[in-house]
């Protein structure tokens, strides 16, 4: 199955510290909506009631107090309904422990208390992240209970210590989420030139969707309108399928976003070069150049390139004219390097 891509992490409840400002654990790493499910507990959990001869009763802690703990707790984000799709998605599920009623019976407490019923009584609770149904991280986490209780109260102190567990370990950073579902490691392991030309490399940064990879900006350091743009990610097709159809549909998006935009801003598009083979000293690709024109006669370069490396399809963006970007494509073709097949994509492409 698709699922055992992924590498789910169990944790149970350490000194985690709180947060101060729980909403900026999700905030910080651009998670802009969630959705909340209410789940089952986990077989390990059901199974030790019975080893420890415990009573256990299900959702102690109803859906609609997790769902207001949540949506307060996890504020700017916001909590979708479960008609609505989020690529994060909170499962939890609670159980109440409660000491074995032959042992409450039995007149040992009696000596002290006048009421052994909700004696050695617990919540018990497992919130599971997952990422389009891969499951990432499980946290368990227990709370003593009486029967004076208020469970909205318990269910936003268990939110909060989960959050802060979430901050702790990263579950919502992008690269988390690649480690988590065996993606490639593009920190480490997509070495790009620290120069392409007089071009530096300003920034790299993961999408927050594994299958679109990564992407490097080079700046010029006099003309700050020229843009060297080089994004990695897995080709989504068996590899002996890979063709110059694999390249053209790329580049037809690309093409097609460049009409649209010139279209909203009233710019006249001109097509340079419509989408074509090219040949460079590390291999075949495909490319389409176009300008665009605004309404002072200014014009606005494009250049798109595609080409293979590995499992994955290279994408070199310009914002100057083909002549002037091809040797720098050249450049950074021979100089970069990038990560090989993933655990992930060995899996989904068993599966094409």
């Amino acid at each position: 199955m698709i699922a055992g891509c992924a590498v789910q992490t169990t944790h149970t409840e350490q000194a985690d510290k709180v947060s101060s400002d729980k909403g900026l654990v999700l905030a910080l790493a651009g998670i802009t909506q969630f959705s909340y499910y209410p789940a089952y507990m986990s077989e390990e959990a059901i199974n030790k009631c019975a080893a420890e001869h415990v009573t256990c009763i299900d959702d102690p802690i109803d859906q609609v107090t997790w769902h207001n703990a949540l949506k307060q707790a996890m504020h700017p984000a916001s909590l979708e309904d479960t008609d609505t799709t989020s690529d994060y998605e909170i499962l939890i599920a609670s159980h109440k422990r409660q000491m074995p009623s032959e042992l409450a019976d039995s007149g040992i407490f009696y000596r002290w208390f006048s009421d052994t019923s909700d004696l050695m009584s617990s919540v018990h609770s497992e919130i599971t992240v997952q990422w389009r149904g891969f499951a990432l991280d499980t946290y368990a986490i227990s709370s003593a209970v009486t029967k004076q209780t208020d469970y909205q109260k318990l269910a936003d102190s268990l939110v909060s210590r989960w959050l802060a567990h979430a901050a702790n370990v990263g579950i919502f950073t992008r690269e988390f989420l690649y480690s988590a579902l065996k993606a490639s490691n593009y920190r480490d392991n997509l070495h790009l030139p620290k120069q392409l030309g007089e071009f530096y490399l300003e920034d790299m940064q993961l999408y927050p969707d594994p299958f679109l990879g990564a992407i490097a900006r080079y700046r010029h350091p006099i003309f700050s309108e020229a843009l060297f743009d080089v994004s990695v990610s897995p080709i989504m097709k068996q590899l002996q399928h890979v063709d110059f159809g694999t390249f053209e549909q790329a580049l037809n998006e690309e093409f097609f976003r460049a009409q649209n935009i010139a279209t909203e801003r009233q710019y006249t598009l001109v097509v340079d070069a419509p989408v074509s083979q090219i040949a460079a000293s590390n291999g075949t690709g495909a490319y389409f150049a176009v300008h665009a024109v605004d309404e002072f006669g200014e014009p606005l370069y494009a250049a798109t390139y595609v080409f293979r490396q590995e499992d994955k399809l290279v994408k070199f963006t310009s914002t100057f004219p083909h002549q002037v970007a091809m040797p720098i494509v050249e450049q950074a073709l021979a100089e970069m390097r990038v990560p090989g097949e993933s655990e992930l994509m060995k899996e989904l492409r068993s599966l094409f």
